[in-house]
């Protein structure tokens, strides 16, 4: 794993116990910074390092900043998030299941059944 990639993984890691904590607001800010690291990574050296493991990183760090909105009843953002993961992985089962949770929060009980 490139150093980057660690450093997204540190970011990670210490958002992950910052939410276990109830601090999601410090726990997202984390996660954001997570995704900032991988976002510099060039895409010509993906071949370099696994690819796989800088999707899963992401997608990790997209479904828990949007579990904390969900926690925090920012619904709208989560919507947000969740659609991003969606994009990359349309069965992903968190980001269904929190996309139909914030459905429902903002009372669009019919959008979240599909």
């Amino acid at each position: 794993m490139s150093n980057i990639a660690k450093k997204a993984v540190e970011y990670k890691v210490r958002a992950n116990n910052l939410f276990k904590r109830g601090k999601y607001t410090d726990a997202i800010h984390d996660y954001e910074t997570a995704l900032s690291e991988l976002n510099v990574i060039d895409r010509k050296y993906y071949e370099m390092i696994n690819l796989s493991n800088i999707i899963s990183i992401r997608l990790e760090c997209l479904n828990n900043i949007a579990m904390c909105y969900l926690v925090l009843k920012d619904y709208e953002k989560v919507i947000d998030y969740t659609s991003q993961v969606l994009i990359i992985n349309p069965n992903n089962f968190l980001a269904l299941s929190y996309k139909a949770k914030a459905l429902i929060g903002l009372g669009h009980k019919y959008d979240a059944i599909d």
